[in-house]
């Protein structure tokens, strides 16, 4: 019974959901799911240029997949960002402040030597975990652009996250540790979780993303992990999803929820 009073008091979930990559745009609208390819360069994740190389190519692309709604209503939405944008990043605390503002000053301060752009100048969202807060942070400029394509085409992203956090939701997790690792669009995403607690965090831009550089990369990550976690037998998954494995996540937690 309570859990039936509590979803008629909660909002229901968007029906619409959009994952940006350079390769194009996986979406979920209203119970259907697809991708939008984009012309190639069109679309550049990166934490510190404008992400929109070709603007008309990305408004083309989205509106040909979500035109505006015939009545002029605005609809929510969710917004699932290239991981490689901004900056998430797993930082370790022995002892947190309790008022959220004070948490916020002090993230920010460990935070402002580390990001490639200003962090007064940033979004920068957390959440507190045992031991730590996982952070995410991404220049105002670049989270504007994504918000702007959105609220064009009557949209009001109420959600916005990034790729490897919303493909989370869809990972088995086992006790014990696990290491997820995919490669979209040359970057590679690792992320270590120990049970359900995200511990640690990597993207990494490829050359030519082959599995002899991917292995150059996650090889030395695991030792670290034994190193510094004394996790010897995590457990290694790849996704097969490149493109809107965040947007698969997603929807893998709706479900579950």
């Amino acid at each position: 019974m309570l859990d039936r009073i509590r979803a008629l008091l909660a909002d229901p979930p968007p029906a619409h959901a959009f994952e940006f990559s350079p390769a194009g745009i996986a979406w979920f609208v209203e119970g259907r799911t697809g991708f939008e390819p984009l012309p190639e360069g069109a679309l550049k994740a990166s934490p510190l240029e404008d992400n929109f190389a070709d603007p008309v190519a990305v408004e083309d692309a989205f509106r040909r997949l979500a035109p505006p709604d015939p009545r002029g209503r605005i609809r929510p939405c969710v917004a699932i960002l290239p991981d490689f944008c901004a900056r998430l990043t797993v930082l370790d605390f022995d002892n947190l402040p309790g008022k959220r503002d004070e948490q916020l000053g002090l993230i920010r301060f460990r935070l402002k030597r580390t990001l490639p752009f200003d962090v007064d100048s940033a979004a920068l969202s957390f959440e507190t975990q045992p031991g730590g807060a996982i952070v995410a942070a991404v220049s105002f400029e670049i989270l504007a652009r994504y918000e702007q394509l959105l609220r064009a085409a009557g949209f009001h992203p109420g959600l916005i996250t990034l790729s490897t956090l919303a493909a989370l939701d869809g990972v088995p997790l086992s006790p014990g540790w696990t290491v997820w690792t995919r490669v979209s669009d040359r970057v590679l995403s690792i992320a270590a979780m120990e049970n359900e607690r995200l511990r640690l965090t990597r993207f990494v831009e490829l050359g030519d993303a082959n599995e002899e550089e991917i292995a150059s990369v996650v090889e030395p990550t695991l030792a670290y992990i034994e190193d510094e976690f004394g996790a010897a037998d995590a457990r290694v998954l790849r996704s097969q999803r490149t493109n809107d494995a965040g947007l698969a996540g997603y929807l893998a937690s709706r479900k579950a929820a």
